[in-house]
């Protein structure tokens, strides 16, 4: 459909949701900026306390799993409460008074510091994605083009932070973490509350509507019809997402150190290092639409994976005389990580129920990062110790070719990512023309 300019009403509608989306844009730089400054120097910041590797595999394994149990929950509570912007908030503000005593404390406390940050700033990403996904609407599948601007973030701030820290010392970082949180939390308040109200809007009209449509709606009758096989395609998918997490996390939660302490690498050569991570992100989450829409969801998560496998092999051939290696392999990290997140994030929108957005992403969130993220940062810890960094590359190359073969089951056994939407779709053009009519309840059945 066209307007009298040539324009179609779905740019127009588009248009009309701009300002939102540059506004989210913004957001997702701002916050993964905070994250890209720190995060890589960590295990360094670690280490610099005197940590043992056992310890640091510690850590970084006891946070994940927080993150796994409190991620979805934050989440449920916010789409519940509607406290979607209370929580960005506040958890921004917690985790800027976290990091600024985290120079301050020892081992054991800094394990008690990291726990306690993971809990409470775990909902961050989740609830931020259900915003983008309200504001894109129907567009939904331009996520990544959104999303795109966190990975701008990391790549700008990694190496600026590694170059800072080379030329003065670990506490740089975590003030520019500090400095950026700030920004994001400010914005969170000022910016989201436009989108607040439209979802809660939206939820509104939804819980009257509910009340006043009889108990044989369409909606009703398509859950009916799909929820079951909606339920064992979701949690064989979220198995699939713990353990590519698991074998992602066994192959990254340590490369600082495999960098330290095989390729003799310098903090600026490590902030590069992130820079090439992201290099290829840039253009893969761009063109994500494209990508998923050209070979679809399946193929998309199945080459990520691949991809993945291929960089730990890379990663096995890397010593400090063609370290240049490693920064072709973290090439790789666009492929891997863009195909699966946003192919993951798309499954799950699919998958969620009205008012259960945020909890959907939550609960990918939290087995990807958290359950699978913890067990891999636990099981490279220990090996690590025992049998060295490239006995790790290996196994998490081998963990990950295991949940390709647990994805492929998942397409034989259980069909095609988007069969439940076409069976949806179908019930509903079905069903609608004797709904309308006021169709009896036993006629329903009957269909």
């Amino acid at each position: 459909t066209q307007s009298t300019w040539g324009v179609t009403i779905q740019e127009m509608k588009m248009a009309e949701k701009a300002p939102s989306l540059v506004r989210l844009a913004v957001l997702n730089l701002v916050l993964f900026s905070a994250f890209g400054c720190l995060f890589p120097f960590l295990t360094a910041a670690y280490e610099a306390k005197g940590m043992t590797k056992t310890e640091i595999g510690g850590v970084t394994t006891c946070a994940p799993f927080v993150s796994f149990l409190l991620s979805p929950l934050w989440a449920r509570l916010a789409d519940k409460r509607k406290q979607h912007r209370r929580v960005l908030v506040g958890s921004s503000l917690v985790a800027v008074l976290l990091m600024f005593l985290f120079p301050l404390v020892a081992f054991p406390s800094v394990l008690a510091l990291m726990i306690l940050y993971t809990a409470v700033t775990c909902p961050l990403c989740p609830l931020l994605d259900s915003f983008v996904l309200e504001a894109l609407g129907e567009h939904a599948e331009m996520y990544g083009k959104v999303r795109v601007w966190g990975a701008v973030g990391v790549g700008i701030a990694a190496p600026v932070s590694g170059f800072l820290v080379d030329k003065m010392d670990l506490s740089v970082p975590f003030a520019m973490f500090g400095a950026l949180m700030t920004l994001s939390a400010t914005l969170f308040y000022v910016w989201l509350k436009p989108c607040l109200h439209t979802h809660q809007a939206k939820d509104s009209c939804t819980t009257q509507a509910s009340d006043t449509v009889e108990s044989w709606s369409t909606r009703q009758v398509c859950s009916k019809v799909c929820s079951s096989s909606q339920d064992v395609c979701k949690l064989s998918f979220l198995v699939v997402a713990t353990f590519v997490g698991m074998g992602t996390s066994m192959g990254s939660s340590l490369s600082s150190l495999f960098l330290q302490d095989e390729l003799l690498a310098d903090r600026t050569f490590m902030g590069l290092a992130t820079a090439c991570t992201i290099l290829l992100e840039l253009p893969a989450f761009f063109f994500a639409k494209n990508i998923i829409q050209t070979i679809g969801l399946n193929a998309t998560i199945i080459i990520a994976q691949l991809a993945y496998v291929l960089r730990m092999c890379l990663y096995c051939k890397c010593v400090a005389e063609n370290s240049y290696l490693f920064l072709v392999a973290e090439l790789l990290h666009g492929v891997t990580f863009v195909g699966i997140w946003s192919a993951g994030v798309d499954l799950m929108r699919r998958y969620a129920a009205i008012g259960t957005e945020a909890f959907n992403q939550a609960l990918f969130s939290a087995c990807f990062n958290g359950l699978g993220g913890g067990t891999g940062s636990l099981l490279a810890g220990l090996l690590y110790e025992t049998y060295g960094a490239y006995f790790v590359f290996k196994c998490a190359a081998c963990v990950v070719l295991m949940s390709t073969t647990l994805f492929l089951c998942q397409i034989i056994f259980l069909g095609r990512s988007g069969k439940q939407t076409m069976i949806q779709s179908f019930a509903s053009s079905s069903l609608e023309p004797l709904l309308d009519k006021g169709s009896s309840g036993d006629e329903v059945q009957a269909v």
